[in-house]
C-alpha cells in the first residue's frame, strides 16, 4: 500500500478579503450590497447611520479594540438572520445564497467590502452578537460569537452601548427582532488596508447615493419599502438627513405597474416621482431554447448556477427625465448607462464584484464550458 500524508490547499483569510477588496471599488456600492442582503432577507425596512461618538470601552471583549468604539457606520434591517445565514457568514467567497434564484446575492463576496471601512466587521441580531477580526488582533480564529446571556453579556456590555440607538431603552439580552451591521472606522493602517477613514467620508459616500441613486434603488428590489439616512453629531445630536419610501405599486395590466417613489432630503418638503414599469419573464425552456440555438448546448443546471432566468423589467419616468435615465439593473442599479429613455433589469451575468457585464467575445473558452 503506497504510503501518502494529507496535502490539500489552504485559503489566506487576509489574501482572500484583499483580493476582494482589490476587485471591489470603495464606493456607494458598499451600501448597495448591504441593501443586496436586507432584501434578500425579506426585509422591509433599511436604516443606514453614521453615529460619530465615542461609546464607553471599560468592558469590551478585549482592551486592544478598544477603537472600535469610536465612530462606525450602522446599518439596520427589520430581519433577522437565520442559524445558516450564521454559518454561511464564515465561509468567503461561498454564498449560501447561490442556489436560490429568489435571491440577488450569489457570489458570497458583498459582506466582505464592508472590509474597505473597517478592520472589525460587527453584527447584532436575534440572540448572538458577533465580532470578526480576520487580522486576529484578539481572536486567533478570526473572531467571535457571544450568545445574549448574563454570564456573557456583562464583561462586554459596552459593546452594546455602540447599539443603543437601534436597541430597546429597556433592553436587557432579550432577543433583537432585527439585524444590525456595524463597521467601526478603521483609525490606523492595517493588513486589510492602508486607508485610514473618518466620519467625512462616510458623509460624502451618503450624499453620493442620497443625490445619485436613492430614488431609484428600490424600484427592482423585491422586498424592501424604505430607505433612511442618519446622522449623530459628536455631542449625540441625530440628524435624519434623507429617507424614501416606495408603496406597493399599483397594477394597471397583466405586467404593467404605475409606482411612486417618495424621497425627502433634509428639511426639504418630500418630492415624489412616478414610474411606468413593466415586467415580463419567459418559461426557462423557451430561454434554453433561445440560447442553445446561438451559443451551443446549454443547460437548466448552467442557468441555476449562474443565476440566470429570462426576466425583464423596464421602468419609463412618468414625470421627469433625468440625466442619469438609462441605467442598467440587477434588482440594483449598476455602474452602467445605455443611454435608452428607461431603466433596465434584468438577471445580467455580472463580474463577481457587480461592476461589468461578463465579456462574451473571450478568445479560446472551449466549447461545452459554461463559462
Amino acid at each position: 500500500m503506497t504510503s501518502s500524508s494529507a496535502f490539500g490547499e489552504n485559503v489566506d483569510r487576509l489574501g482572500s478579503i484583499r483580493s476582494i477588496l482589490d476587485n471591489y471599488p470603495f464606493s456607494a456600492g458598499l451600501l448597495r450590497e448591504i441593501l443586496q442582503n436586507s432584501d434578500d432577507a425579506k426585509a422591509s425596512t433599511q436604516t443606514f447611520l453614521l453615529d460619530c461618538r465615542r461609546h464607553p470601552s471599560e468592558r469590551i471583549c478585549d482592551p486592544s479594540i478598544a477603537d472600535t468604539q469610536g465612530p462606525a457606520l450602522l446599518a439596520f434591517n427589520n430581519a433577522n438572520f437565520l442559524p445558516e445565514d450564521w454559518v454561511a457568514l464564515q465561509i468567503i467567497s461561498k454564498s449560501s445564497k447561490r442556489d436560490d434564484t429568489s435571491k440577488i446575492g450569489k457570489f458570497g463576496i458583498g459582506i466582505r467590502s464592508c472590509y474597505h471601512v473597517t478592520d472589525f466587521l460587527q453584527i447584532l441580531s436575534g440572540e448572538d452578537l458577533v465580532i470578526f477580526d480576520p487580522q486576529s488582533s484578539f481572536s486567533v480564529a478570526g473572531g467571535a460569537r457571544f450568545p445574549f446571556k448574563p454570564e456573557t453579556i456583562e464583561p462586554i456590555r459596552d459593546h452594546f452601548q455602540a447599539f443603543k440607538h437601534f436597541l430597546p431603552s429597556d433592553w436587557n439580552g432579550e432577543a433583537f427582532d432585527g439585524t444590525v451591521v456595524r463597521l467601526p472606522l478603521r483609525t490606523k493602517p492595517g493588513e486589510l488596508r492602508e486607508k485610514i477613514v473618518s466620519p467625512e467620508e462616510i458623509k460624502q459616500l451618503f450624499q453620493e447615493f442620497i443625490e445619485k441613486e436613492l430614488n431609484i434603488a428600490m424600484l427592482f428590489l423585491q422586498h424592501l419599502r424604505s430607505i433612511d439616512f442618519f446622522v449623530i453629531d459628536e455631542a449625540g445630536g441625530t440628524e435624519k438627513i434623507a429617507c424614501c419610501t416606495i408603496p406597493s405599486a399599483d397594477q394597471l395590466a397583466e405586467g404593467v405597474y404605475k409606482q411612486v417613489v417618495s424621497v425627502q432630503r433634509g428639511e426639504t418638503s418630500a418630492s415624489e416621482d412616478e414610474w411606468l414599469v413593466v415586467q415580463c419573464s419567459s418559461p426557462t425552456e423557451d430561454a434554453l431554447d433561445l440560447l442553445s440555438n446561438r451559443t451551443g448546448s446549454v443547460s437548466e443546471k448552467v442557468l441555476k448556477k449562474h443565476k440566470l432566468r429570462a426576466d425583464v423589467g423596464l421602468a419609463f419616468p412618468l414625470n421627469s427625465i433625468g440625466p442619469d435615465i438609462g441605467q442598467l439593473f440587477t434588482f440594483l442599479r449598476l455602474p452602467i448607462k445605455t443611454g435608452f429613455p428607461a431603466h433596465i433589469h434584468s438577471l445580467f451575468s455580472l463580474t463577481p464584484s457587480r461592476q461589468n457585464l461578463r465579456p462574451h467575445g473571450e478568445n479560446g473558452i472551449v466549447k461545452g464550458s459554461d463559462d
